[in-house]
């Protein structure tokens, strides 16, 4: 009984649900929908395997 009494009181001041009344769509990005962001992705992913297999298949 106790317990309830003290989620009672903290309710106000901790919400459970966060309600996002925006109208904006904010959604994120894919790097990968851009042909900067593919080249870049892809030249980093090359020299990260390329360094792995330097190191640790040779």
């Amino acid at each position: 009984m106790r317990d309830r009494e003290i989620l009672k009181i903290l309710a106000p001041v901790y919400p459970t649900k966060m309600v996002n009344n925006s109208k904006e769509k904010r959604t994120m990005k894919n790097p990968l929908d851009s042909l900067w962001g593919t080249v870049i992705s892809g030249v980093v992913l090359t020299a990260v395997l390329y360094v792995f297999a330097r190191n640790f298949l040779s």
